[in-house]
């Protein structure tokens, strides 16, 4: 099973959501399914995926953009079964 977790900056988790089969999406907004409250995020900023043993997160063209591993990214494909 994965997990997406938002932390704060010292490195600690304050919440979580379950990765499954059905599409996440991520931002500011009331019907974000995951719901962060930032001002930096839009209302839908990301959308995160499950095809096979991957995921995948999309760019909501966020005012912002979303990042990974400190490079910004439109869509970006993770193998699920590198997360423990």
């Amino acid at each position: 099973m994965a997990f997406l977790y938002q932390i704060v900056p010292d490195g600690s988790p304050i919440q979580y959501w379950t990765l499954g089969d059905t599409p996440l999406i991520v931002g500011s907004g009331d019907f974000a399914e995951a719901y962060v409250e930032d001002e930096t995020l839009s209302g839908s900023h990301f959308l995160i995926t499950r095809e096979r043993d991957d995921f995948i997160i999309v760019d909501l063209q966020s005012s912002n953009g979303t990042w990974v591993n400190d490079r910004q990214v439109l869509a970006h494909r993770d193998d699920a079964s590198q997360i423990a």
